[in-house]
Formats: C-alpha cells, sequence, structure tokens
C-alpha cells in the first residue's frame, strides 16, 4: 500500500480525534450554551481549520508521540508503532505532519455531517445552518452504526491486530531458532 507512506498516521488519528476530545468534559461541567458553543466550534469547518488544529498539533508532537515511543520502549510491540505494515512512530516532514492533522480534522467534520442533526458546519459565521431536520437524528444513529461499526472493527483487525501479532510471532520464532 503506497497511501500510508504518505501521511503521517499519528497526526492524522490524533487530528481525527480532536473534535470530540473536549465533548465529555462540556457536556458535564457547563450549561448548554458553553457546550452547544464549543461544539459549534470543534465541528465546524472554521474550528477544524483553526482550533482543532492547533491543538492537534501539539497533541502529536507533544504528547502522543511521546508516549507512543515510550510505550514501545516499555512494552515492545507491534501494537504501539505499525498499522498497516508501516512504522508510524518514523519522523515524517512537517508539510506531511501539517497536511496530516488538518486532513484529520477535517474529515473527522465532513463524516459527522450526514450523521448528526443538530451540526452546524458553518459556525460562527452562520449559527443558525443546520444540515437536516433534528427527528432524523435517531435514523442517522442506526445508520452510522450498523455502517461504521462493522467497518471499524475489520480495519482494525485487518491493519492493526493481526499485522502486529505476526511482526511478534516471527521475532519469537527468530528467538527460538537461535
Amino acid at each position: 500500500m503506497k497511501w500510508p507512506r504518505r501521511f503521517d498516521f499519528v497526526a492524522l488519528t490524533v487530528g481525527a480525534c480532536i473534535p470530540d476530545l473536549f465533548e465529555p468534559y462540556f457536556n458535564l461541567v457547563y450549561n448548554d450554551a458553553i457546550y452547544n458553543f464549543q461544539r459549534d466550534l470543534t465541528h465546524s469547518l472554521f474550528g477544524a481549520l483553526t482550533l482543532d488544529f492547533v491543538v492537534a498539533l501539539v497533541g502529536t508532537v507533544l504528547l502522543v508521540r511521546p508516549l507512543l515511543r515510550w510505550m514501545n520502549r516499555r512494552w515492545p510491540s507491534g501494537l504501539w508503532s505499525r498499522f498497516a505494515n508501516q512504522d508510524f512512530l518514523a519522523r515524517r516532514s512537517w508539510p506531511v505532519t501539517l497536511a496530516s492533522v488538518w486532513l484529520g480534522t477535517l474529515s473527522h467534520v465532513l463524516i459527522d455531517v450526514p450523521f448528526h442533526a443538530t451540526f452546524r458546519l458553518f459556525a460562527p459565521f452562520a449559527p443558525d445552518s443546520l444540515i437536516f431536520y433534528w427527528r432524523l437524528q435517531p435514523l442517522a444513529d442506526v445508520a452510522s452504526t450498523v455502517l461504521f461499526g462493522p467497518l471499524f472493527g475489520y480495519l482494525l483487525y485487518t491493519y492493526w491486530w493481526r499485522p502486529s501479532r505476526q511482526v511478534r510471532e516471527a521475532g519469537a520464532s527468530r528467538a527460538r531458532a537461535n
């Protein structure tokens, strides 16, 4: 596969997770107005290209990548360092990392569009721009679970779990042979 080498997988993943990172905290601690403002901002095109981008970039460089390296040293495993037989802890150029963070944040926001009724894609510039009728939300929840749940499980197994076990088993076989 060629596509993993063109992206920084860690930055892409962190970028895709950032829009939902603060939701549990804001939902539990603040009232609806503040929670909705935060959700509208982090799940808009403007937020994906500004706030989400900065938080994801800082998180990738200062938190996630060092944490994965530490985990790989502490408990060596392909689970911490490989995906689709690509070493995602290898350094990537800054333009690749920046593009991967932006692609991650934008992909999260754009994939959420058909699955959230109260979605304001153009916030804060058009705060009353709901994408679709809110009564369709239960149908969107079922559709997203049915569509993406099995696909997500298959991709995790095929590209992460199985290859990491093959690398570990190959290493164990070499160790026994010596």
